[in-house]
Parts: structure tokens; C-alpha cells; sequence
């Protein structure tokens, strides 16, 4: 009995020192198991954090080219694909400040489609929808061949505009391409179009976009006045607007 119980009571002094190293080994474990979850953990935000900057970077680029692609739609002409009067107003602007600036001359050419309305009622609007079509990619050949900087534009209905970098003689090879490449038009039911031009300079006087444009709108007037079909240049700035436009 008394030798059951030293037994006993050696077993159970073991199990008394046995069981801190059980709750060390288990500590030790449980620290591993901790580190190696810290560490899982840190490689999944790490992981996270590279594919959010990822994201945040595509997503950068794709706003970037929405912005991009609202920009030019805000300033290009849905039908043509030519700047509209928005953008036109702006390079218009931009072209005279830097004249006043370094002095070189600008020209502004003022561009309509003849008698354009006729067209239109007697053709329908997908008739001169394919004119104004054409003669926007007239004036993109006259102006990429034509050696200078110059910006082609429509302004509304069927009148365009080009600001030009140069003078009056490098506007008026624009304008005699633009007429020649319209010449050269095709299926069009009624023959070709012509075009009356005016061209205004700032050697005119004309410095200000407003007052180069009264100056484009009078030659154009002219044009239109001495038969239509022809280019007319400005000699010296216009004191009012014509009253009385020609038909168109």
C-alpha cells in the first residue's frame, strides 16, 4: 500500500515536471504558429497592396483617356471630324497672341459652300451632309500639303475657316488647293460644288480675332457679291459688317 502510493505519488511528481515542458513546446509551437501567420498575413497584404496599386494605376489611365476622349469630343465637329467653333476660337486666339508677340504675320481664310440651301432642298440633307464631308477633307489635303502651319476648322452650316502661319500668298495656295481638291469631287448629284472664299491678314491692321474675322467675313461678302466661286483678300480692315448678305 505505502509502496503503491510512492509509486503513485512518483508518477505523479513526473507528470508535475513534465507538464511545463508540455506548455513550453506548446508555447514554442504556438509562437511558430504566430510568426507564421504574421508572415501569410504580411505576404497577403503585401499582395494586396500590389494589386490594388495595379488597379489604381489602370484605372489612372483608363480616367485619363475618358478625359482625353471628352476633350477632343468637346472640340471636334461630330459630322466632318474637322475642330469646331469652340476649337476654332481658341487657335484662333492663341495664332494672333503670339503675332502680336513676335510680329509674323496671320491669315485667316473664311470659307463657304455655294449656294449650299439649293443643295440641301433639292437633294435632301444626306446630300449635303456628303458635301460638307468632302470639302472638310479638302481642306485637311490643302493644309497638310501645303508646307505651314495651318488649322482648318467649321465654324457652323457650311462655313469653314483655316488659320494660317504665313502670309498672303501661302494663304492663297491654300485656298487654290482646297478649290482644286473640291473640284475633284464625285458622286455628287448635281455637278460639283464651288467655294467663295475670303482672306483676311493682320498686315491689314487686323490683330485682334474679332476684328481679322469682321476683315475674312467682308472679303467672303465680296466673293459672294462678284459672282461667287472665287477667292477675295481684304486690303484694309473693315469699319462695320455688310448689311445684306448674298444668298448662299
Amino acid at each position: 500500500m505505502w509502496r503503491a502510493r510512492a509509486e503513485w505519488g512518483g508518477v505523479g511528481e513526473w507528470a508535475s515536471l513534465r507538464r511545463p515542458m508540455i506548455l513550453a513546446r506548446d508555447r514554442v509551437a504556438a509562437t511558430r504558429a504566430v510568426a507564421y501567420f504574421l508572415m501569410v498575413c504580411g505576404a497577403v497584404v503585401g499582395s494586396c497592396g500590389c494589386m490594388l496599386t495595379i488597379v489604381v494605376t489602370k484605372l489612372r489611365a483608363r480616367a485619363d483617356t475618358l478625359v482625353a476622349m471628352l476633350e477632343l469630343q468637346a472640340l471636334s465637329d461630330p459630322l466632318t471630324g474637322l475642330p469646331n467653333r469652340r476649337a476654332f476660337d481658341r487657335d484662333l486666339a492663341a495664332a494672333l497672341d503670339a503675332a502680336r508677340r513676335t510680329g509674323a504675320e496671320r491669315c485667316l481664310l473664311i470659307i463657304d459652300v455655294d449656294r449650299f440651301k439649293t443643295i440641301n432642298d433639292t437633294w435632301g440633307h444626306a446630300t449635303g451632309d456628303a458635301v460638307l464631308v468632302q470639302v472638310a477633307a479638302a481642306l485637311r489635303e490643302a493644309t497638310a500639303a501645303s508646307g505651314m502651319r495651318a488649322a482648318a476648322a467649321r465654324l457652323g452650316g457650311d462655313e469653314f475657316a483655316v488659320v494660317v502661319h504665313g502670309d498672303v500668298s501661302g494663304a492663297q495656295r491654300i485656298a487654290a488647293v482646297v478649290r482644286a481638291a473640291v473640284g475633284r469631287m464625285s458622286d455628287l448629284p448635281e455637278g460639283l460644288p464651288t467655294l467663295s472664299i475670303g482672306l483676311a491678314s493682320t498686315s491689314s491692321g487686323a490683330v485682334e480675332p474679332e476684328a481679322l474675322l469682321a476683315a475674312a467675313d467682308r472679303a467672303l461678302y465680296d466673293a459672294k457679291v462678284r459672282g461667287r466661286d472665287r477667292v477675295s483678300v481684304v486690303e484694309a480692315v473693315p469699319r462695320r459688317r455688310p448689311r445684306t448678305v448674298p444668298q448662299r
